[in-house]
């Protein structure tokens, strides 16, 4: 499944104002190394679910522009993107997400993650959210407000390379699994 071969898209002219659901858009796009979506509308999307699954070998990715103020839905968005090596999502509106589950779980080249203007004071599950991360060596969540979160198992595991987590301000209260959490993070 998927379009494993597919290497240039040009959606310049695609309507998207209309659009409440980009789940699985470009899921099992392996061959993508770099893609603007910028010319996506994307102000009455609820679901961005697994968006960019498994695009292997992309590179660069430019959503800067992407209107996220309605999505509740953030899993598996960058889940197994193993090239791209930074990503700047602080033009995200992440206040109505409830999900981010396996969000960048396995961006295995990823150094630098721009999410401290995340507002994740609505999200019930963080599970995995950065498992196998391994490059990534500094991480600075303490603008995250997790007093919904439920599920943060395996957050940072396998994260190798990580010196430096800041999760001073972490509200665990109602956390029910903390399983595997930091394991492998040497």
């Amino acid at each position: 499944s998927g379009c494993k071969s597919l290497s240039t898209l040009d959606l310049t002219n695609f309507q998207t104002s209309n659009v409440k659901y980009m789940n699985s858009m470009f899921k099992d796009c392996e061959s993508f190394t770099t893609l603007n979506l910028n010319c996506l509308e994307t102000e009455n999307v609820l679901n961005m679910d697994s968006m960019f699954f498994n695009c292997k070998l992309l590179k660069y990715l430019d959503i800067s522009e992407f209107n996220t103020s309605r999505v509740t839905s953030m899993a598996n968005m960058f889940n197994n993107c193993e090239e791209i090596d930074y990503l700047d999502l602080n033009t995200f509106d992440t206040s109505k997400v409830i999900q981010m589950e396996y969000m960048f779980n396995n961006c295995k080249k990823l150094t630098t993650i721009l999410i401290d203007k995340f507002n994740t004071k609505n999200v019930q599950n963080m599970s995995h959210m950065f498992n196998y991360c391994e490059n990534l060596e500094y991480l600075d969540l303490n603008t995250f407000d997790t007093p919904k979160v439920n599920d943060m198992k395996y957050m940072f595991s396998n994260c190798k390379e990580l010196t430096s987590l800041l999760v001073d301000n972490f509200y665990t209260g109602n956390i029910k699994d903390m399983s595997y959490m930091f394991e492998n993070c040497f």
